[in-house]
C-alpha cells in the first residue's frame, strides 16, 4: 500500500511541478541560479534537485497515508474490544469428555 500511494502522489505532484507551472518554473529558474557557480550542468543539476524533492515529498505523503490509515484500523480495533462481550463463565465440573 505504501508503493501505491507514493506512486499516486508522486503522479499528482508530476501534474502540479509541469513545464508550464509559474511557481515550478520559478523555483527551477531559482535553483539553476544557485547551482551556477558548479558550470554549464547547472540546468540538469537543478532538474535532478527538483525531482529529488518532489519524490520525497510524495514519500512524506505516502506514508502519512499509511499513517492515518493505520490509525483507523487501531481506533477501530480498539473500539470493538470494547464493545465486545465477555464469554459466559463455564459450570463447574463440565468436563471435556
Amino acid at each position: 500500500m505504501l508503493d501505491d500511494r507514493i506512486d499516486l502522489h508522486i503522479t499528482r505532484l508530476h501534474e502540479a511541478v509541469g513545464w508550464g507551472r509559474g511557481p515550478a518554473t520559478e523555483m527551477l529558474n531559482s535553483m539553476t541560479e544557485r547551482f551556477q557557480s558548479f558550470g554549464s550542468d547547472a540546468p540538469a543539476m537543478a532538474l535532478k534537485q527538483l525531482t529529488t524533492l518532489v519524490h520525497r515529498q510524495a514519500t512524506v505523503m505516502g506514508f502519512a497515508d499509511v499513517f492515518v490509515l493505520l490509525t483507523v484500523l487501531f481506533v477501530a480495533i480498539a473500539i470493538s474490544g470494547l464493545v465486545m462481550k465477555r464469554p459466559a463463565a463455564v459450570a463447574a465440573g463440565a468436563g471435556g469428555h
